[in-house]
């Protein structure tokens, strides 16, 4: 199975805490590189699920405003 080139970079701000942040990143890829900060703060999410090539879903234990960043 040959890997799928990344295309680009995608920016999400979560304003409204949630536990699951659904982000549209349109990177064509089912395996973007998901980095997430919360208050300033690297973390790591309980899990990020690629529901297509255009949208994954990151998931938090509690409800969470921050931002990610997928390429």
């Amino acid at each position: 199975m040959a890997l799928e080139p990344l295309v680009g970079t995608h920016h999400h701000t979560q304003d409204v805490a949630s536990t699951t942040w659904v982000i549209t990143h349109n990177l064509n890829t089912t395996v973007p590189t998901v980095d997430c900060w919360i208050g300033g703060i690297k973390v790591i999410p309980q899990s990020v699920t690629a529901t297509s090539a255009l949208v994954c879903t990151i998931t938090f234990p509690s409800a969470q405003t921050g931002e990610a960043s997928l390429t």
